[in-house]
């Protein structure tokens, strides 16, 4: 959301702070950031989660009286990657997002993205299980290589020439290692050789030299996944075996996906199956009925 225009979503929710010269949409994510802030520690690594050791019985959430706790990984250096490389991606996308509107804030998050960057520089892939005693649900991990390629990907304009910037060739090698995949192997898109140029606010570009193809258009394939969204009742691009836990964010990737699709080879397609994947989840019915 933050890589929305933000200045056109000032009425966007009319909240009780529209009209104080900061797009709605930021003011309402403002209050998740503050808390991810919290959540690092001075050393730049950011703690996992915060919950209660288990969870409480079926009882409204006025009435949890579990007390709330920070969870670390239950050995040294007790945060994660993949939590601090999130942290290091959202704190730079804020920066660009919220510099318009309170630079002081910016500020902030760029300083804390930075900082929770070098943390994953010293601490590459340490991944979270639940400590002796948590049975709250772990969001865990086995690797944070994606994290980390996405933190790089939102610093590199903030760190031209840095050593954000040498981490990304390698690590999109690796990416987009197979032709046809995507990351995740939803889509079906990317280059044989890797030589994928990807930077948040760009188009992403294939570099031409030592391409073996030959053309960009030949890297490219258009995603099945299109086709099976116009083909689907409730016009959303979930198969069976995408309905796991939390699956909502797994629509939500579909159209992302798909919007990076776009970027690559622009496609009206892409857009409107995104679209689709985005009323699903605002609740549009199989009968076009949005209530």
């Amino acid at each position: 959301m933050g890589d929305l225009r933000a200045e056109a979503q000032e009425h966007f929710a009319q909240i009780p702070e529209s009209g104080n010269g900061t797009p709605d949409i930021l003011n309402e994510a403002r209050c998740n950031l503050e808390w991810m802030l919290k959540m690092q520690d001075d050393d730049g690594g950011a703690w996992h989660k915060q919950t209660s050791e288990h969870f409480p019985g079926f009882v409204a959430p006025e009435d949890d009286k579990l007390p709330s706790e920070v969870i670390g990984t239950g050995a040294a250096p007790y945060k994660s990657t993949c939590a601090t490389a999130d942290l290091a991606a959202v704190g730079a996308i804020a920066a660009r997002s919220y510099k318009p509107y309170d630079a002081k804030f910016a500020a902030r998050a760029l300083e804390a993205a930075r900082r929770a960057w070098a943390w994953t520089e010293k601490n590459p892939n340490v991944t979270f299980k639940n400590p002796a005693g948590v049975s709250t649900g772990e969001y865990g991990d086995a690797s944070c290589k994606d994290e980390r390629l996405w933190a790089a990907a939102e610093l590199g304009p903030h760190h031209r020439r840095s050593r954000v910037q040498r981490f990304l060739p390698e690590k999109l090698r690796r990416v987009f290692s197979q032709p046809g995949l995507a990351p995740g192997g939803k889509l079906g898109f990317g280059c044989a050789d890797g030589t994928v140029d990807l930077c948040p606010g760009q188009a992403p570009r294939v570099r031409q030299e030592g391409h073996r193809g030959d053309s960009h258009a030949h890297c490219l394939r258009r995603p099945r996944v299109v086709e099976r969204t116009r083909a689907n009742p409730y016009r959303m691009s979930m198969q069976a075996r995408d309905y796991v836990w939390g699956s909502n964010s797994v629509a939500a990737e579909y159209g992302m996906y798909l919007l990076i699709a776009n970027q690559f080879e622009p496609d009206n397609s892409f857009v409107d199956a995104a679209r689709d994947n985005l009323h699903y989840l605002l609740g549009e019915t199989r009968f076009r009925f949005r209530g």
